[in-house]
């Protein structure tokens, strides 16, 4: 039997598979029935849901591989030395995992302090007196930690390239995003504190996991990495050079920022510590 609307051709049934159209009718019936093109819109919502569960699949199972990558890198951080690059995805996940956890913390402490201030007023009454807003807080600080964890991963590339086994930049994040698994952790913790309004603590915890990102978790990864195949040189030169690009790398990111917003809160944040 033939389909009068598509032409598909199947055995005898009412509908026909591939469209939907009654077989079996008067051409006529048929052709009233198909002024409302009602079969092309239920195939087009068909094909909108399988792809909204193929993308929801395929993020599930991206969500269950980081899972799996989180607790085993945090618990040995140094399998990462032999990453593969499954570990790219899921280290540039766990940066900008740990940039947004950041942001978020820094405005909770913010606000906390300005409640303090303002005698526990409710947020809408202390915009009357120049709160940030959370979107510029979050944006401004989420930007400069991306900015200080590209120029970390660019010291230790040019610091393996010179007197390391000269490995890519793509290993560079892999090894130095599974060593800074832990702040996430602590951003977490310090997250809990300060919904519980231990403002204190709380920030104390941010500054200790901004400074294991920027200066510990790189530093230990670079000694190791110098280590492992040091060139001519002695690895604690090498150690010494990548010191003084990070030291010089902050100070200058420390001077573009001096003016901008981000400097009053974190300025504000380290004063609760």
């Amino acid at each position: 039997m033939k389909c009068v609307h598509c032409g598909n051709e199947q055995a005898n049934a009412g509908y026909c598979w591939k469209c939907g159209t009654p077989l079996g009718r008067s051409s006529t019936t048929t052709s009233s029935q198909l002024a409302v093109p009602h079969d092309e819109r239920t195939e087009d919502g068909q094909i909108a849901k399988v792809n909204a569960t193929i993308q929801f699949d395929k993020l599930k199972k991206q969500a269950n591989q980081y899972k799996e990558y989180f607790f085993a890198h945090v618990k040995h951080p140094s399998i990462s030395f032999s990453g593969q690059q499954p570990e790219f995805i899921n280290g540039i996940i766990s940066l900008f995992l740990y940039a947004i956890l950041f942001g978020v913390a820094t405005f909770m402490a913010i606000q906390e302090k300005l409640q303090q201030s303002y005698g526990n007023m409710e947020v809408l009454g202390m915009n009357e007196y120049g709160s940030p807003s959370a979107f510029s807080v979050f944006f401004t600080v989420f930007l400069f930690v991306v900015v200080c964890m590209a120029v970390v991963i660019l010291a230790l590339f040019i610091a393996n390239k010179l007197f390391g086994p000269d490995d890519s930049g793509k290993k560079m994040l892999i090894v130095y995003s599974a060593h800074a698994l832990p702040a996430i952790i602590i951003n977490l913790v310090a997250c809990g504190l300060l919904l519980v309004n231990s403002g204190y603590y709380g920030s104390l915890l941010l500054v200790a996991s901004l400074f294991y990102v920027v200066m510990l978790a790189p530093s230990y990864v670079v000694s190791v990495l110098l280590s492992k195949r040091p060139k001519a040189v002695d690895p604690v030169y090498g150690f010494t050079v990548f010191a003084l690009l990070l030291v010089i790398a902050c100070n200058v990111l420390y001077r573009m920022l001096e003016d901008a917003a981000i400097y009053s809160y974190l300025a504000s944040l380290w004063q609760q510590v």
